[in-house]
């Protein structure tokens, strides 16, 4: 089974050295860790030394165990320029659009990086986006019926009002007199 050591000396007052005082790491611990934090597919931690070497990642793949990713983006152009931070580059493991968040331990000569694809990112937006879409389109649709149904009122009114206008046009203007009467002819 994988082991990282982590070494520190141990130095006197006086800067004599002392000793070494060594912890063993289990891989295997965190990578357990990890996996129970990561729910999101397409996401991954990498622990790394601050040399660049990898030494363990979830999910685990073997075959990169104490390889340098020295030419990634990660060490070449982000821990150059901050300790800590946040990137999105093309990965590449699986050519994915990856967002990465970075940082260096001071304590530890090591770096951790989580990254995520761009997709799993965005999944819960376009969902959320696409039931706004949905809602605002019936909104709009409820609103045009609603116009429609209040201009058609408005031009029933408009024809009611002249046939008003028009029947007291008649009372005010004729000079005979006027008997209004029912369907069934009653006064």
């Amino acid at each position: 089974e994988w082991t990282v050591a982590l070494t520190r000396p141990v130095v006197d007052r006086q800067g004599v050295f002392r000793g070494l005082v060594l912890a063993r790491m289990q891989p295997s611990h965190f990578q357990e860790l990890y996996r129970n934090v990561l729910r999101l597919e397409g996401g991954g931690v990498t622990v790394f030394r601050r040399d660049a070497t990898l030494l363990f990642r979830e999910p685990h793949v073997e075959a990169v165990v104490g390889k340098s990713f020295a030419a990634t983006a990660l060490f070449s152009r982000a821990l150059p320029h901050a300790e800590r931070g946040t990137f999105e580059t093309r990965a590449m493991a699986d050519q994915q659009m990856r967002l990465y968040s970075y940082a260096t331990l001071r304590s530890h000569p090591v770096v951790i990086a989580s990254s995520q694809t761009k997709t799993a990112i965005l999944a819960n937006w376009r969902g959320n986006a696409s039931r706004a879409a949905l809602i605002i389109g019936i909104a709009l649709l409820a609103g045009f019926w609603l116009t429609r149904r209040l201009l058609a009122a408005m031009q029933q009114q408009e024809i009611a009002a002249d046939a008003l206008r028009l029947s007291a046009s008649v009372f005010e203007h004729t000079q005979e007199g006027i008997l209004i009467t029912d369907g069934g002819q009653r006064i």
